[in-house]
């Protein structure tokens, strides 16, 4: 392999980001998600019925958006039915699958099924009375687990998690299945939190 004189490293950094930045501008990519079977998740693993739901709804673009209180998602998976899962976080009231849900006081946790046929269903919801979010959320055969922080005592269903850290959040994982209630949740220690990036899903226009 040849290598690069040092005076073209500099050069190369520089081009880097834009070769970057280029291949981001026409990615088909939708989601920081994956498929069952691996994969980012593109407007093509859709259907129609699913990117017109999307595209109706008022979702957080930037974070600006989510600072405003808009409804953001952060991470989502395909089924091999179809069905896409997401999950995101909201303020105020959240208006899913003909229910209106209100949060606990700041910013809650949402997980939803968009069914093939765009509909939204098996709503799961939690949150606290301060800011909560989402580190990750991960399948295994029926079973969803998410990983995220609450900040303040909270609820998931019937299940309570408490939260004894001041200021600081709590970090926690719950387990729950598709068109089920939460099947509990746990308190965790910070550093067992996934090391991944949540990003906006914000391409699918």
């Amino acid at each position: 392999m040849e290598e690069v004189p040092n005076g073209d490293w500099p050069r190369l950094l520089l081009i880097l980001p834009i070769i970057l930045s280029c291949l981001l501008a026409t990615s088909p990519m939708l989601l920081f998600g994956y498929g069952e079977e691996g994969g980012f998740i593109s407007r093509e693993d859709l259907s129609k019925d699913q990117l017109e739901t999307l595209e109706k709804s008022e979702i957080a673009r930037s974070p600006v958006d989510v600072r405003e209180g808009m409804m953001a998602l952060s991470q989502a998976i395909l089924l091999d039915s179809g069905s896409l899962i997401v999950a995101g976080t909201w303020e105020g009231t959240l208006e899913l699958a003909n229910r209106s849900i209100q949060s606990y006081g700041g910013r809650d946790i949402f997980v939803a099924e968009l069914t093939v046929e765009g509909v939204w269903a098996s709503v799961h919801s939690a949150g606290s009375s301060g800011e909560d979010s989402i580190a990750l959320l991960s399948i295994s055969g029926d079973l969803l687990s998410l990983w995220g922080r609450v900040n303040g005592d909270a609820r998931f269903g019937s299940e309570v998690l408490d939260h004894d850290h001041g200021w600081s959040p709590t970090a926690f994982e719950a387990h729950f299945y598709i068109g089920d209630d939460w099947n509990g949740v746990w308190r965790i220690d910070e550093d067992l939190l996934p090391r991944t990036s949540t990003g906006l899903w914000c391409g699918f226009t």
